[in-house]
């Protein structure tokens, strides 16, 4: 699956399957579907409790698009540092370096979130790469294109970003946890003159994205993330890519 190719929930499930059946995920896979079940509950937030979380052995994380109902996915996929966020609902949430570059099944044809280019110089990279002391070093200006909507009616938005720090803060994130992070603000514009900012919240201790608000064109919608469960990858600040996530 190329990340320039969307189609609609029910033909792009059994494909997803078919990659974790390859990479020998499949187990896994259907496991996650169960355990993450327990949380569907119509159109009311889901809220997984600790008892439950302890139970569970994947990274979890909680996702809200708009004002639907929020949502928790769970790690079922390391692609090259794209990671494949699967929910009992069987809504896919694809993220790189904390942002959210690929949804499906999510808010609808229209508006979900088929690629992005330009990923390997987004900021967000280098800045969940680099101990926060040393972000200077990083490039804070990024240019890419965002495709919405799937076949006739896709559409395509040219951006533009620069990141600031707003600076040190101490988050207060699901399961009583409290982090300290470092809040990065992005403004964006579009070639059109809209703007907006998003915002990003990164550990201090390694650089991972733990919450988010983000939105990477006016005709997408605005996702909120926040970490339940963290990758071990990302913790440990391991370089190698892990097929099966932990």
């Amino acid at each position: 699956m190329t990340t320039k190719t969307m189609h609609h929930s029910r033909l792009f499930l059994p494909a997803l399957a078919a990659a974790f059946l390859l990479s020998g995920c499949m187990n896994r896979v259907e496991s996650m579907k169960e355990t993450l079940a327990f949380a569907w509950s119509g159109n009311q937030d889901i809220t997984v409790t600790p008892e439950q979380l302890a139970q569970i052995s994947y990274p979890m994380m909680y996702a809200r698009f708009n004002q639907q109902r929020r949502i928790a996915l769970g790690l079922g996929f390391d692609d090259n540092d794209h990671y494949k966020w699967l929910s009992g609902d069987q809504e896919v949430v694809v993220t790189r370096h904390g942002r959210v570059v690929q949804t499906q099944g999510v808010t609808g044809d229209l508006n979900e979130l088929a690629w992005v280019s330009n990923l390997s110089n987004d900021p967000l990279k280098c800045l969940t790469q680099t101990n926060t002391q040393q972000s200077s070093q990083c490039s804070l200006t990024w240019r890419a294109q965002v495709q919405s909507g799937v076949a006739q009616q896709a559409s395509t938005e040219t951006i533009t970003s620069q990141f600031t720090r707003v600076g040190s803060e101490s988050l207060e994130l699901p399961m009583n946890r409290t982090m300290n992070t470092v809040h990065w603000r992005e403004h964006i514009s579009q070639d059109n003159g809209v703007t907006w900012t998003n915002d990003y919240w990164l550990s201090t201790e390694t650089g991972r994205v733990v919450k988010s608000s983000q939105q990477l064109s006016k005709a997408l919608p605005r996702v909120v993330t926040e970490e339940l469960k963290p990758y071990k990858k990302d913790v440990q600040k391991q370089g190698h890519t892990k097929r099966g996530a932990n």
